[in-house]
């Protein structure tokens, strides 16, 4: 669009804040030049003659009070100059064309010197996107999605992890039932050889595993995992379980159809007795509640669900930690650089009507799971996070704050 002036150093921000509001002014200056009036974003590519999509950007880039929604309107350099030749032939003077060279080289500049190219500033801009900045996450989430989809060669419709917590018998101390669903998990590559379906289980036969137990009792057999049968598809998959050097048994299933009619379903839930301190520590003061993503998913749901009065008040958090440096699955310290800039609200659900159309079982599972362990989760405080195509690898965690007493 020109010769790029050199302008003082800002933010980005800042930088956009001048040079955008001299491109809306040069572009208004134009409309205002010819003799129809432009009202709106169809008048503009009537009248000069434009494509529809060309005078939409222009009127979008001139109608947009804030400049990070004007910026990403902005149309391509041979575009603009099309719409400036336009603008001559219906009469703009030279002055006023000038004007709009300089602007639209204004912004030029801002592009080279914070971003490269303007594919790089759409990326930062989407990251300042104020009350877009949702949207934006989620497209950019998707398009990863859809890559990883092909590239691991598998796709998951549902992850599901519950967490259910009550007061255990000794002192102080919380029992922890944990139910982990791969809902819809379909092959996508024939030529996929990596073991698509795993899930981690600690060895019941290690010493550190004296108080672990499956939710429905008796219903794990040699070999298997401990299923949750009704919230499995039927037949159950055949799995190969395989002890890995940090202390797991990892089940997987190498080999099944791809597409559509391979779909499985696997649903697991143990117990854990007196898993952990209720009340802070020093070094302690959060019980991090885990959903750990390690292939393409298209929506999480993490459900807790709280007894009366066992965590306080707190109000739980939602957080997503990157995994890509993570050494093993035991390793649970999380920095704080690998905290990832995700929104994830926590919901508090109705306890006696849950209801989820991401996986429309899920309350009558909540129930199956109460009657199994005898406890009564309709008393118990609910909570939801949900996110649609979570990161891969993530650590996505509901947090709450340890009472300290």
């Amino acid at each position: 669009m020109g010769a790029a002036p050199s302008i003082p150093p800002g933010t980005l921000e800042t930088d956009l804040v001048d040079v955008v509001a001299a491109l809306r002014q040069a572009i208004g200056a134009i409309l205002a030049a010819i003799p129809q009036p432009s009202n709106k974003a169809a008048d503009v590519a009537r009248h000069f003659g434009l494509p529809r999509k060309l005078g939409w950007q222009i009127w979008k880039v001139f109608a947009s009070e804030d400049p990070l929604t004007a910026i990403q309107h902005l149309p391509s350099p041979a575009g603009f100059e099309s719409f400036l030749q336009s603008a001559r032939g219906l009469g703009a003077s030279e002055s006023i064309l000038t004007s709009a060279r300089a602007a639209a080289s204004g912004v030029d500049a801002v592009v080279a010197r914070h971003a490269d190219d303007r594919s790089n500033l759409d990326l930062m801009i989407d990251s300042l996107a104020g009350e877009r900045r949702d949207t934006a996450e989620e497209q950019h989430r998707r398009e990863a999605y859809k890559a990883n989809t092909f590239i691991f060669g598998s796709t998951l419709a549902v992850r599901l992890v519950l967490h259910v917590l009550r007061a255990g018998s000794e002192k102080d101390r919380i029992d922890v039932a944990i139910v982990n669903g791969l809902i819809d998990l379909r092959r996508t590559r024939a030529e996929a050889k990596r073991h698509l379906l795993s899930i981690g289980v600690r060895d019941e036969h290690k010493p550190d595993s004296a108080q672990r137990a499956s939710i429905v009792p008796g219903v794990a057999q040699a070999g298997q995992p401990p299923y949750l049968v009704p919230y499995c598809s039927a037949p159950l998959p055949k799995l190969i379980a395989t002890p890995s050097v940090d202390g797991y048994l990892d089940y997987s299933m190498q080999e099944w159809p791809v597409g559509k009619t391979g779909s499985v379903t696997v649903t697991t839930g143990e117990v854990f007795a007196n898993f952990a301190s209720r009340l802070a520590r020093e070094r302690d003061t959060q019980a991090n509640l885990v959903a750990h993503i390690n292939r393409p998913t298209e929506v999480l749901i993490h459900e807790v669900l709280v007894e009366p009065g066992l965590l306080g008040t707190a109000t739980p958090r939602g957080l997503v930690f990157s995994e890509l440096e993570r050494v093993t699955r035991a390793h649970t310290q999380r920095r704080p650089d690998d905290l990832l800039p995700v929104t994830c609200a926590v919901q508090t659900i109705d306890a006696v009507a849950g209801t989820c159309d991401d996986y429309p079982e899920l309350d009558e599972m909540v129930a199956y799971v109460g009657e199994q362990l005898n406890w009564p989760l309709r008393a118990f405080a609910r909570y939801r996070l949900r996110l649609a195509y979570p990161i891969l690898p993530s650590a996505v965690i509901m947090q709450f704050d340890l009472p300290t007493s």
